[in-house]
């Protein structure tokens, strides 16, 4: 009896030392994961954080069971939210340090690109409120810049893939 309730404190200490012999068997159809790192897989999150002193990009890792801020200096521009992806490296208190060579983020389904591309049709209504009742912008002046600045910069950042058109309303007053 005394020597099964050390058991799960002698495997708990295995896993900490080393959790690949433990965690992860042995793969046919992959090369063998270098020990003290771990693979997984999931869903990935890209949130872009903007601050007044500047912005930063964090990438996680959704699994069926946790979900890991994924330390790296960065990752294939090809790669979107909502991508499924295998990768490899260390797990420390909910962040995976990813492994430098190359295979240690591979994607496994790409999310589909959904009408991202060519016009699109946008209505302007501009809305005032009854506490509010100066009115910020003049039709023409929203008009110029969702269908003009806007426009011009979405079509600028996509290499011409996206465009704004549409109509500008002075809509009403809200009541």
């Amino acid at each position: 009896m005394r020597t099964l309730s050390y058991a799960p404190v002698i495997l708990l200490a295995s896993v900490m030392s080393s959790p690949h012999p433990v965690l992860a068997g042995p793969s046919p159809n992959r090369a063998a994961t270098p020990p003290g790192q771990v693979e997984r897989e999931g869903t990935l999150e890209i949130h872009v954080e903007d601050h007044a002193r500047g912005s930063r990009i964090r990438y996680h890792l959704v699994t069926a069971r946790e979900r890991l801020e994924l330390r790296v200096g960065s990752l294939p521009r090809e790669l979107r939210t909502g991508d499924r992806l295998r990768v490899r490296g260390v797990v420390t208190d909910g962040e995976m340090a990813l492994g430098g060579d190359a295979g240690a983020v591979q994607t496994l389904a790409s999310t589909p690109v959904n009408g991202a591309f060519g016009d699109h049709r946008t209505l302007v209504m501009l809305v005032n409120f009854q506490d509010k009742t100066l009115e910020p912008y003049t039709t023409s002046a929203a008009h110029t810049t969702v269908f003009g600045t806007t426009s011009d910069y979405d079509r600028e950042a996509s290499y011409g893939q996206t465009w704004l058109t549409g109509t500008s309303s002075a809509g009403s007053r809200s009541r």
